[in-house]
């Protein structure tokens, strides 16, 4: 079986007031300023990943649960693309004294607001 380089990208954030309901979010310019503010609140940096699946439930990391257990969100990237794929935190188990089960789902709306092409509409009747 061949051996895959670890090359992903993990950072966790604490302070991030967003909830997967949607009902605040932030919104940014473009891409650029989303990644600059977001690099200026990194909380842990985990570099030399495996690859992290944006459909995935669960992030398994090298570190104690009672050190990032006031974190509340997270972003991550594979080598394979530049692209940040942002999530929240939803719980976090402990599996021994350095290592923590993170269980997370997806925020579409960071994640994907650069990607989708907005058009003008109207509302007819709401």
């Amino acid at each position: 079986m061949a051996y895959v380089q670890p090359t992903g990208a993990i950072q966790l954030f604490r302070g991030i007031n967003l909830d997967n309901r949607y009902m605040h979010t932030i919104y940014f310019a473009n891409e650029a300023a989303q990644n600059t503010w977001f690099s200026s609140r990194v909380t842990y940096n985990f570099n030399n990943q495996m690859k992290t699946r944006h459909n995935g439930n669960r992030i398994k990391l090298k570190i104690a649960c009672e050190t990032i257990a006031d974190c509340t969100y997270l972003r991550f990237q594979n080598a394979t693309s530049t692209k940040w794929y942002y999530a929240f935190i939803l719980k976090m188990e402990w599996l021994s004294p350095n290592s923590t089960k993170v269980y997370i789902k997806t925020d579409v709306f960071q994640t994907y607001q650069f990607d989708v092409d907005y058009k003008a509409s109207w509302i007819d009747r709401e």
